[in-house]
C-alpha cells in the first residue's frame, strides 16, 4: 500500500461532488473525513490538519470556512454512533486518541470509490457552480 496522498486527493474531490449532487453543497464534513482515514488511522490533531490540507489545495470544495476542532469533534461523535469511525485511546507520556475506519465504513468507500471515480470523469457536464468548475480546472 503506498501513501495515497495525491490519491487520496482526488479521490476526495470526486467524493465532495457526490455530496453535493446528493445532499447539497457544505452538509456534512463525513466525507472528508471519510477520505482523510481512508489509508491510515490517525491523531485527531492529523486528521484535523490532514482535512484542512485537503480542503486548501482543492479550493475549499465543499465548505466556506476550514474545519474547527468542535467541528471536527461533532463530526467524529456522529460517525462513531453510526458505526463508522473508531476511537483508540492511547495511554503514553501525552495521551492521545486515534481515529480509524471500521470494516463498515471500508466497505463503503469501496462501493463509493467508483461513484466519485464517475464524478471527476463527468464533472465538466454536471450542473454545479461555475466558479468552483474553474477553480477545479488545472491551470
Amino acid at each position: 500500500m503506498t501513501d495515497g496522498t495525491a490519491d487520496n486527493l482526488s479521490y476526495r474531490q470526486g467524493l465532495d461532488v457526490v455530496v453535493r449532487l446528493l445532499g447539497g453543497k457544505g452538509t456534512s464534513w463525513a466525507p472528508a473525513v471519510l477520505a482523510a482515514l481512508a489509508y491510515q488511522p490517525l491523531r485527531r490533531s492529523d486528521l484535523l490538519d490532514e482535512v484542512n490540507r485537503a480542503e486548501t489545495r482543492w479550493g475549499n470544495l465543499s465548505h466556506r470556512h476550514l474545519l474547527s476542532d468542535k467541528v471536527l469533534g461533532d463530526t467524529l461523535a456522529r460517525m462513531q454512533a453510526n458505526g463508522l469511525v473508531l476511537r483508540r485511546r492511547v495511554q503514553q507520556f501525552q495521551p492521545s486518541s486515534w481515529y480509524e475506519l471500521t470494516p463498515i465504513a471500508r466497505s463503503l468507500l469501496a462501493v463509493l470509490r467508483p461513484v466519485a471515480e464517475w464524478a471527476r470523469a463527468h464533472h465538466a457536464q454536471l450542473p454545479g457552480d461555475e466558479q468552483q468548475r474553474r477553480q477545479d480546472e488545472p491551470a
